[in-house]
């Protein structure tokens, strides 16, 4: 029904309502991510200064329509006992709701549908974190760094920081290959991560906008001083309690060498190091 669909709420964590209905919110911070890859394109895009600001508010607005109708209907076709999802024999939650409701041939078909989204979104990441590590490499500020930034004449692409990419992303996945909690602390690495790359311009920005609007002057798109504060503000607040606090704490109450969480460990390890290389 709708009321269950748009109304029940079930804990099925050991942690009280209200921090577990944020826990929740690791999923969709992790799945929209890839939004900004406007921005590390925008060198190659024409009128940069507004297509690429339009582009990650049209990319972030369908996502939160196209993903609320998505998690509607899977809500409308999932039973209501969670055990059965979760314990589901094909060892995916959502294949096991596919499964229960359409049976064995369309629950195939559309899990291909998502490997390839999944897959499309995986070449989105890879084309922003090649991008971001040919401006690394332009100033030197890489291992390799000569050879990262070399731009093949005939196409104009920075090949050998795609390679540089792949290589890392490769290096990482094996991660996943440990076990379960590996993956989740990967998984919440892309959110944190993520989270501190967009908090670090916007306090920039707040400040300059805030305490120095006689030297700041905005861009073409602009939201107004009023707005652009309030927004940046938000912003501010929301990026550094996902950052330090909801990505870093473990899922559960009782944690041990299983449930922790090892993301604060992995990131704050790669932190480190990017300080070092920074100043070294």
């Amino acid at each position: 029904s709708g009321k269950y669909v748009f109304t029940d709420h079930t804990n099925q964590t050991d942690w009280e309502y209200g921090w577990s209905f944020l826990l929740s919110m690791i999923a969709c911070i992790w799945t929209i991510g890839a939004f900004d890859s406007a921005v590390h394109t925008s060198e190659e895009a024409t009128n940069a200064q507004e297509s690429a600001p339009k582009a990650i508010c049209f990319s972030i607005g369908l996502c939160g329509i196209l993903g609320w109708a998505v998690m509607a209907a899977v809500a409308s076709a999932m039973p209501k006992d969670y055990s059965s999802i979760i314990n589901s024999w094909t060892g995916q939650p959502m294949a096991g709701v596919i499964f229960n409701a359409l049976g064995k041939k369309w629950t195939l078909g559309i899990i291909s549908l998502m490997v390839v989204a999944q897959f499309g979104m995986g070449l989105s990441l890879l084309f922003a974190a090649s991008r971001q590590m040919f401006a690394f490499a332009r100033d030197d500020a890489l291992p390799f760094s000569r050879y990262a930034k070399i731009v093949i004449k005939s196409t104009g692409v920075p090949f050998f920081a795609g390679c540089y990419a792949v290589i890392i992303a490769w290096a990482l996945t094996c991660l996943v290959l440990i076990n379960g909690t590996a993956a989740l602390a990967l998984f919440s690495l892309g959110a944190s991560s993520n989270g501190l790359a967009w908090l670090l311009p916007i306090v920039c920005k707040f400040y300059g906008e805030f305490a120095e609007p006689g030297k700041w002057k905005p861009g073409p798109f602009y939201l107004g001083r009023k707005l652009s504060i309030m927004n940046n503000f938000i912003s501010i607040v929301w990026l550094t309690f996902v950052v330090f606090v909801l990505a870093m704490l473990p899922t559960t109450k009782q944690v041990n060498q299983t449930t922790m969480n090892y993301t604060v460990v992995i990131t704050c390890g790669f932190w480190i190091m990017a300080i070092i290389v920074l100043y070294t």
